[in-house]
């Protein structure tokens, strides 16, 4: 267990980093457009593995 708690710190850490310095390069480099479709994009996929998953929140 103590391994997985790592693992959940190492990803976690690694997610705060990519939305704090990736997604504000993005806002800033891609169109309104473009940046509306990923979104749309992320939701369907998230909704799709949480069907696969029994619901589960993501």
């Amino acid at each position: 267990m103590a391994k997985f708690k790592v693992l959940q710190e190492n990803v976690s850490h690694h997610v705060q980093e990519e939305e704090g310095e990736m997604f504000e390069k993005a806002r800033r480099a891609l169109e309104k457009s473009v940046l509306q479709q990923l979104a749309a994009d992320y939701e369907t996929a998230r909704d799709r593995q949480r069907k696969l998953l029994g619901g589960v929140e993501l």
